[in-house]
Formats: structure tokens, C-alpha cells, sequence
């Protein structure tokens, strides 16, 4: 039975919950779905920016030339958001950043109207901001949404509460927290709970690693992040000797050893690599390289392997790829074949005694991939 937290814990959980960036557009990446979420979020934003100038040429609209000119400033910042969005795929920061860009234009012209009950009702389209923070930001971003949102729908009705209706503007402000409130923060709860989910399914059960299919997927997300990278390395590592420890003590000291090895790489490349287990005793890492030659990290994880207080060590196998040339759409299969060659180059290590080094060196702009 799940436990259930108390009010204080879940706020304290929830306040310490990771971003969900990565792993979500890893997700709609995989399946399919990143571009139809890019034009989903940049046809809102562009939506929003129409609704706004429709409220400019009003006669309702905000009086005064700075009022009217920062109304005009925040609908440019809009459009550029819009834009931003519809030309390609944000990083983590540059998601943030347009976040926060059309946050502050929501803000601004909200803050600008003359007639308060159309600040107020405008101050549901923080809702847009609260939705992609909930999918894809962590909670500070979240609470910001939230406070600025309340902040602009209260200041609103505050403002000539004496000559509007105050009914109407209690109604309107009670739509604009329920939406700012309830709906950010029930996408998030789902996202939350499937990150859960995808996280897990994406891990192998014993060590934790990513499994072949999700560590090609990651390597591939690498790829299209790191366009300016000049090389991929990727090392095949088999543990020599592991078929005896089984044998000789069981399952669980092979198990216990498969643990300690997984430790050891993912300590050994801390966030310069790709760790996964893609095998029974077989773990594959990928790094980005600057030059074609082996670097030093195949040599530590073989000396941290055979130093661990188990019978086993360490046949290693790489292969590094010129990536430049390779077009984005043939990412797979760069991989693909970046880690037959690391496999490939393992077995020699392994027919020559084990416990050493194999490096390959292949050239994409001269060889299909």
C-alpha cells in the first residue's frame, strides 16, 4: 500500500521535485510528438498575441501614449516568443527564458488596461506560462507563475473597484486563480507521475543504467544538442571472468559484482559520458570527443574495474566517429554502428586475454554508415 504523505511533506516533496526537461522531451522526442508540441505552444502564444491586439484596437483598450506604447512592447515580446518557438526546438535555458520572456509580457499588459476587468480575465493567460513550466520546470519557476498571476489578477481588481462592478470582478478573479492554480498544477502532478513511469521503464532493474533503448535514444538527444561536436566515442565493456564468478559463489556475488562495476562507471564518468547495461555483463558508455584518438577514460574504467574486490576485469573495445558530416536524420544509425565497431574491437580484446584496450577509428564523410 502507497503511503500517503501529510500536507506539510507533500508541499516539501513537491517543492524539491527535479525539472522534468530532459526526460519529457526525450519522451515526446521518441514517440514522435516534439514538433506537433513546438507548434502546439507557439500557436498559443501567437493566439495570444492576436487576442491582444484585437484589445489595442478597442475603444476599451489602454489609454495613455505609454500605456498604449508598453501594451504594443508586450505583444512584440509575444510574437517573438511565438516565433522563437516555431523556428526550433529550445534548450532547457532557452525554455526558461521564453517562459519568463512571456510571463513578464502577460504582465505587463495586463497591468496597462484601463478597464480593470479585462486585466483581470487577461491574467487567466498565465495559465500558458504555468502549463509548459508544469511540463517541463521544476517548482520555483511554478510558484513564480503563481504569484505574479495573483499578484496581477488582485492588483486588478483592487484597481476603480469603486466604479466597476464588484461582483463581476470578484467572479473574474475567482476564474483566474482556480485556472492559474488548479490547472498548472494538476498537469504537473501527471507529469510528475509519469516521469515516474518513463524513468523507470527506462532503467534497468538491477544497476540502474539506462537500457540499450533508452541510452540510444539519450545518445541520440546528445547528438542534436551537441551539433558543433566534432566526434562520438563510444566503449564496449565485457567483464572477463564473470561467467566463472557466477558459477563458483552464485547469482548474488554476480550480482553484487554487476552492482559495484555499475557504480564504478557511473563515479568513473561522472557527467562527461553515457552509462548503460546492454548486456548480462556488458555496459556501453558514449562521449563526445574533440580529437579521433582513445581517450583516457576507457583506461580508467578498466583500472577501476579490476580494482574492485572481485574476480573479474575488464575487455574494452572503442570506436570514435567523425560526426560532422553525418546529417541529423542518420543520427541512428551512427550509433548503430559506432557501437558494433566498439563491440567488434571488445572481442579482439577479449581473444587476446582480456583485461586491455581495443581502439577503432572510422571516418563517417568516407564510410556509409
Amino acid at each position: 500500500m502507497a503511503t500517503q504523505l501529510s500536507f506539510v511533506d507533500g508541499l516539501r516533496h513537491w517543492w524539491q521535485q527535479s525539472d522534468h526537461y530532459d526526460w519529457f522531451a526525450d519522451y515526446l522526442q521518441a514517440r514522435g510528438l516534439q514538433t506537433m508540441a513546438r507548434m502546439v505552444t507557439a500557436t498559443a502564444a501567437l493566439t495570444l498575441a492576436a487576442v491582444c491586439v484585437t484589445v489595442m484596437l478597442s475603444a476599451a483598450g489602454p489609454s495613455g501614449s505609454l500605456n498604449r506604447a508598453l501594451g504594443w512592447a508586450s505583444i512584440a515580446l509575444m510574437a517573438g516568443c511565438a516565433a522563437a518557438r516555431f523556428a526550433v526546438w529550445p534548450t532547457k535555458r532557452q525554455s526558461v527564458i521564453l517562459i519568463l520572456t512571456l510571463n513578464l509580457a502577460i504582465a505587463v499588459f495586463c497591468q496597462v488596461q484601463t478597464t480593470p476587468l479585462i486585466g483581470v480575465v487577461g491574467a487567466t493567460a498565465f495559465a500558458l506560462t504555468g502549463v509548459s513550466i508544469a511540463c517541463f520546470h521544476s517548482a520555483k519557476y511554478m510558484l513564480y507563475n503563481v504569484v505574479v498571476a495573483c499578484y496581477i489578477g488582485v492588483a486588478q481588481s483592487l484597481h476603480d473597484l469603486a466604479d466597476a462592478d464588484p461582483a463581476l470582478i470578484l467572479a473574474a478573479l475567482g476564474l483566474v486563480l482556480l485556472v492559474n492554480i488548479s490547472v498548472p498544477f494538476g498537469v504537473q502532478s501527471l507529469v510528475h507521475a509519469l516521469g515516474g513511469d518513463v524513468v523507470q521503464s527506462d532503467r534497468d532493474p538491477l544497476t540502474g543504467l539506462l537500457h540499450r533503448r533508452a541510452l540510444f535514444q539519450q545518445i541520440e538527444a546528445m547528438l542534436r544538442s551537441n551539433r558543433g561536436a566534432r566526434y562520438l566515442a563510444m566503449t564496449t565493456v565485457d567483464l572477463d571472468g564473470f561467467k566463472a564468478l557466477n558459477d563458483t559463489y552464485g547469482h548474488s556475488a554476480g550480482d553484487e559484482a554487476l552492482l559495484a562495476v555499475a557504480k564504478a562507471l557511473v563515479t568513473t564518468v561522472q557527467d562527461q559520458a553515457l552509462v548503460g547495461r546492454v548486456g548480462g555483463d556488458e555496459f556501453l558508455v558514449a562521449e563526445l570527443a574533440d580529437t579521433p584518438e582513445a581517450s583516457d577514460l576507457p583506461a580508467q574504467l578498466r583500472e577501476m574495474i579490476a580494482e574492485l574486490p572481485y574476480a573479474v576485469t575488464a575487455s574494452v573495445g572503442t570506436a570514435v566517429g567523425t560526426i560532422r558530416a553525418v546529417p541529423l536524420e542518420h543520427s541512428y544509425e551512427l550509433v548503430v554502428t559506432l557501437v558494433r565497431l566498439s563491440d567488434r574491437a571488445m572481442y579482439v580484446a577479449k581473444r587476446k586475454g582480456g583485461n586491455q584496450i581495443r581502439h577503432t577509428v572510422i571516418d563517417f564523410a568516407e564510410s556509409p554508415t
